[in-house]
């Protein structure tokens, strides 16, 4: 959101809770400005309007909330994708094949997918697996890997860059290398 539309949210969202009968300081509109800056406005000010209008909703919403109805508005629902994520990464290993580059792999996924995708390993090598595994314990062990990419993607954990998680591997790695260079410089 630039500065116009943040303005105008954090008025939004003063007045929402004021329906719901409560007030919001500064510093926790700027909290709840913060956790929903990702987002469209389009997209937030919509969601505020579908919750406010869900007679089930009887309190001030929360970020979260807010954040799973914008997800819901874009198509991003968690038990629904799942399932959808691991039949499409399962119908591309037979469309595109075990050969295919990061740039092809790149085009035929999203952030969220590629992710999972790089999960599971090395393209080549999850389409070997494929073939030594049942198609029902792979599409289950894909959908839990997504729904864990799909909760990462919710809380910002992917890479902004090309949806590439940053692995534990890696993290490790790197914090390896910078106790051995210190380890070296102590020398």
């Amino acid at each position: 959101m630039n500065k116009e539309e943040l303005k105008a949210f954090k008025k939004e969202w003063t007045m929402v809770c004021a329906y719901y009968g409560r007030e919001v300081r500064d510093d926790v509109l700027n909290m709840v400005a913060s956790d929903l800056e990702q987002y469209s406005f389009k997209d937030v000010i919509t969601a505020l309007m579908i919750y406010r209008r869900d007679s089930k909703n009887k309190f001030a919403p929360l970020p979260a909330m807010i954040i799973d109805l914008v997800e819901q508005q874009n198509g991003i629902e968690s038990e629904y994708s799942a399932d959808a994520i691991a039949m499409k990464i399962w119908a591309a290993i037979g469309s595109i094949g075990s050969y295919a580059n990061r740039e092809r792999l790149k085009q035929k996924f999203n952030a969220v997918e590629l992710a999972v995708v790089d999960a599971l390993g090395p393209w080549s090598q999850t389409c070997a697996n494929t073939q030594a595994e049942d198609k029902g314990t792979f599409i289950a062990q894909t959908r839990n890997l997504a729904r864990t990419m799909i909760e990462r993607n919710k809380f910002g954990r992917l890479s902004k860059q090309s949806g590439e998680l940053v692995s534990l591997g890696s993290i490790v790695t790197g914090s390896l290398t910078k106790i051995e260079n210190n380890e070296n410089d102590k020398t």
